[in-house]
């Protein structure tokens, strides 16, 4: 099988196990947006924003270790899983405590530090309990599929049958709770029932050594967390809940095309790190390819978000989330930015440098954070939006000028993508009023001409599509 048709369909069966959760994970998110409206949906991402934080603390890092243990056959299997349970719930009641502790001398809205401290129950439910290192471990992947799936479903089913307004806010933590419970029972007895020996005990942990290892992993967590979530911890505490509520719809929205892209990445990761051992020039043809196709991709979605952002959000939300329209058109460049910085931060890790990657982190999570204290007390929600922007764009360039020390990376200049996108913009422009459901596929129509015509796909790109797809010559 050739390597594209290999990364095709690694990507494909990568986005269709979690497609159901994903789509389950929206519709709770419109539906708790519609209902809950933006004060409230604000100060329930502000509380999930600030357990984030404690959960890094509550897994350390113990999953990854303890997969690679699993997948090594290091030891006994049983006795792997046991001590980093055990680790992991001393760590989660310790990460709890401190939460606790926090909230109680935090100077906030008494319901908000209510509903963190419910949310904070979470994190035993979903970063101590889950078996998902295990499967990982042992290889049995499906299974991740099953349990994410039940989750999604049995939140989004309880989310509708219980949720009708704002004052049903605090039960939503509780539902939440319900939900990865149920997935944490179900994985444990498909543990059980692939290994009816296993008993799980509680043993006082004897080995540091696995915290050690795991040390590099969980400061990679922390790195993430801050990026991902300071703004928005930032902007509840200068601002209203509100803007909050309108920052996390817009961005909510911009993240499902960033899964997207970060799935082809995590599928293309394995192949490029078996081909930098053993074949260099195909390893830097891997990494050149994804460039191209996320840039030619990804580009007509940028245009299209910042023309239609208002009937977008308008659709989705509802007229009570206007404000998010123009936050979403600020964000519309992000998923490329973060794309393109996860691609060279894995390409640094396929060739052994992720401790240059993680340098890189740090410095994108300290800039993130000074920007969003600069920005947000004059600009609000637009300035979590634009330090979002600038860390990544910044990120991104550390990160490509530190891969291309190494790898001869081919120089791709997207000026033609960009001019089919701006086709599209203006076509999309006068038509902005009309229907959602008349415009995206105008859109696509249009790019699809303009990149075609103007030849921004080159040939042997072309090629290695149909490879990929199975359609024609295979590469």
């Amino acid at each position: 099988m050739s390597t594209g048709r290999i990364v095709f369909k690694n990507f494909v069966s990568l986005t269709f196990s979690n497609s159901i959760s994903k789509v389950a994970g929206l519709f709770t998110v419109v539906y708790l947006a519609r209902v809950l409206g933006p004060q409230e949906f604000g100060k329930m991402n502000f509380a999930l924003a600030l357990i984030s934080y404690f959960s890094i603390l509550a897994s350390l890092g113990l999953g990854t270790i303890g997969a690679r243990e699993l997948a090594q056959r290091q030891g006994d299997p049983a006795a792997c899983i046991n001590r980093i349970l055990s680790l992991r719930l001393l760590l989660g009641a310790a990460a709890f405590l401190l939460l606790a502790v926090f909230l109680f001398f935090l100077k906030e809205d008494p319901g908000v530090k209510q509903l963190a401290l419910v949310y904070g129950l979470t994190m035993f439910t979903a970063n101590v309990l889950p078996f998902d290192w295990v499967f990982q471990g042992i290889e049995k992947m499906e299974y991740l599929g099953l349990s994410s799936t039940l989750q999604g479903l049995a939140y989004l089913g309880l989310i509708l049958l219980v949720v009708k307004g704002s004052p049903d806010l605090f039960l939503i933590p509780w539902i939440l709770l319900a939900a990865q419970g149920c997935s944490v029972l179900f994985m444990f007895f498909a543990y059980r029932r692939l290994f009816p020996a296993f008993r799980p005990a509680f043993t006082p942990p004897s080995s540091w050594n696995m915290l050690r290892q795991a040390m590099p992993v969980a400061a990679w967590g922390v790195l993430t967390v801050v990026t991902l979530n300071s703004g928005i911890t930032i902007l509840g505490f200068m601002k209203t809940p509100e803007e909050v509520g309108y920052f996390s719809a817009a961005y909510k929205i911009v993240w499902i095309i960033t899964e997207i892209l970060l799935a082809y990445v995590a599928s293309v990761f394995p192949t490029m790190a078996k081909h930098h051992a053993l074949n260099p020039e195909k390893y830097t043809e891997i990494i050149d390819r994804t460039v191209k196709w996320g840039t030619i991709l990804t580009f007509p979605a940028i245009a299209g978000l910042c023309v239609l952002s208002v009937p977008i959000t308008a659709l989705i939300y509802s007229s009570k989330f206007a404000d998010a329209a123009a936050i979403l058109a600020l964000l519309a460049a992000l998923p490329y930015l973060i794309f393109l910085t996860s691609l060279f931060s894995h390409a640094l890790i396929a060739a052994h440098h992720q401790d240059k990657a993680l340098k890189i982190t740090a410095i994108q999570a300290a800039l993130i954070v000074a920007l969003n204290l600069a920005l947000i007390p004059a600009y609000g929600a637009k300035g979590v939006a634009a330090a979002a922007l600038i860390a990544t764009a910044l990120s991104n360039y550390l990160c490509r000028l530190e891969a291309g020390r190494f790898i001869r990376l081919e120089k791709y200049r997207p000026v033609k993508p960009l001019l089919a996108s701006g086709v599209m913009a203006l076509a999309l422009w006068p038509a902005a009023g009309l229907s959602l459901f008349l415009t995206i596929p105008l859109g696509a129509a249009v790019y699809a001409a303009a990149i075609l015509a103007m030849k921004g796909i080159p040939g042997e790109d072309l090629a290695a599509l149909k490879g990929a797809l199975g359609l024609g010559d295979r590469t």
